[in-house]
């Protein structure tokens, strides 16, 4: 008989805990003797990575061999070449070992010459680190495990790094933990699950906070305050609100068919100042505004211009498709509906449902919010509303196709309009 326990325990993966010690990467070394891996293990799995035999690289050292020391680290640069050049975005960017009398030099070869490997950028050293670090396991797709990911890295080389765990395809998914909102994940309506204490010692992982009615809330706290905290050092298009950070990344990338955007949704354009807006616009290329293509985004987008915002950085949907389109208008109508039905059903006393003959093309949240008016209803939350489409949107597509060209429209001015990053994550 089958054993489903055993069944369960083959098929569950690989949890790898890449810790500190693990991502470490130095320029100089003294040259290690075995026990060194242990001290050193970043060191030590790029060695192992690179085939090389610590005992025969200070034997051959210690004796005067230069000839053998020099076949040893040949060798072990030509199998780190060979293995980053694939791996890398950026195929003549690889790791480079050099051995200086007792010293182990660790530099970086590329097309602009030999650096050390502490000038690289972080997020480069990390993903050193780690493709050595993985290839220490049997497992094929691993699922890694990040403490405080933002461990002595600025704001800058937190982007970078998140921009290289979202990019790699060694490890099959990413859990880390952070409290700086420079290692928020690029999509913060499907990436973020706050971790709520309970108790002394207990802790409570909640996978749909925003339809808990905490919003923002802790977030905002635990990160500056200010939603304009979630776009720091990424390229920022920045919507009206919560709303469109938990649901437009997903439209877009369906609607485009993308598996990432190089882009962050960030909240703000209608719930902080104008003196907020004003600065983050002035920042050199970094952030733009998409707005609603009613009336409402035109008056915003005009409010904009008069505070001094560049025409080119500000944009409603009815600029780009001459619709005047909201968020929800570009959401298949029936998933939209299913959606508030299910909202309804939790929060309202009623067995009244919105039909589809009860909304339009456009502007359906507003007859939505008419529709309850007439019934005397409470107000239907848009954020547990737009929540909802996106847990669906993990089992199908939810894009309005009548409606999908303002998504379209969108990803390509926002992707041809911002500062574009280096040819591979973390500016190599």
């Amino acid at each position: 008989a089958h054993d489903p326990w055993k069944i369960l325990q083959r098929r569950a993966p690989e949890f790898l805990f890449f810790g500190d010690e693990e991502r470490s990467l130095n320029t100089t070394y003294n040259l290690p003797d075995e026990g060194y891996v242990s001290k050193e293990p970043a060191l030590g799995n790029l060695l192992e990575l690179a085939g090389v035999s610590l005992a025969e690289l200070r034997k051959a050292t210690e004796s005067g061999n230069n000839p053998r020391k020099a076949e040893l680290v040949k060798k072990a640069n030509e199998k780190l070449r060979d293995i980053y050049s694939e791996s890398w975005v950026r195929d003549d960017v690889v790791p480079y070992i050099d051995i200086q009398n007792e010293t182990l030099n660790l530099y970086v070869e590329s097309s602009e010459g030999i650096t050390p490997i502490d000038q690289r950028s972080d997020g480069f050293r990390w993903y050193v680190a780690l493709l050595a670090f993985l290839d220490r396991t049997d497992s094929n797709e691993p699922i890694l495990l990040i403490d405080e990911a933002e461990t002595h890295l600025s704001y800058d080389a937190q982007a970078q790094l998140i921009n290289v765990l979202e990019t790699q395809d060694l490890a099959q998914q990413v859990i880390y933990s952070t409290h700086s909102a420079g290692c928020l994940p690029s999509d913060l309506g499907t990436g973020i699950r706050p971790v709520i204490p309970k108790e002394p010692e207990r802790s409570r992982i909640s996978n749909g906070f925003w339809t808990e009615g905490t919003g923002f809330a802790p977030l905002m706290l635990a990160m500056g305050l200010s939603p304009l905290a979630f776009s720091v050092a990424r390229n920022a298009l920045i919507g009206e609100g919560p709303s469109e950070t938990i649901l437009l990344p997903t439209l877009l990338r369906q609607a485009n068919d993308e598996s990432k955007l190089d882009y962050q949704v960030a909240p703000g354009a209608s719930t902080v100042s104008k003196a907020e807006i004003q600065k983050l616009l002035s920042e050199g290329g970094q952030s733009a505004v998409i707005l609603d293509g009613d009336g409402a985004g035109e008056d915003m987008k005009q409010m904009l211009f008069e505070e001094g915002a560049a025409e080119e950085r500000v944009r409603t949907y009815n600029d780009l498709v001459e619709k005047p389109l909201r968020l929800e208008d570009m959401v298949d109508p029936e998933e939209y509906l299913n959606a508030v039905n299910k909202e309804i059903d939790e929060y309202q006393d009623t067995e009244d449902r919105i039909e589809l003959e009860d909304i339009s093309e456009f502007n359906r949240a507003n007859d939505v919010k008419d529709w309850r008016k007439e019934r005397d209803l409470g107000p239907i939350s848009k954020p547990n509303v737009a929540q909802r489409l996106v847990d669906r949107a993990q089992e199908t597509d939810i894009v309005d196709e009548e409606n999908a060209d303002g998504l379209r429209e969108v990803h390509e001015w926002a992707s041809e309009h911002f500062v574009k990053p280096g040819t591979a994550p973390g500016g190599e």
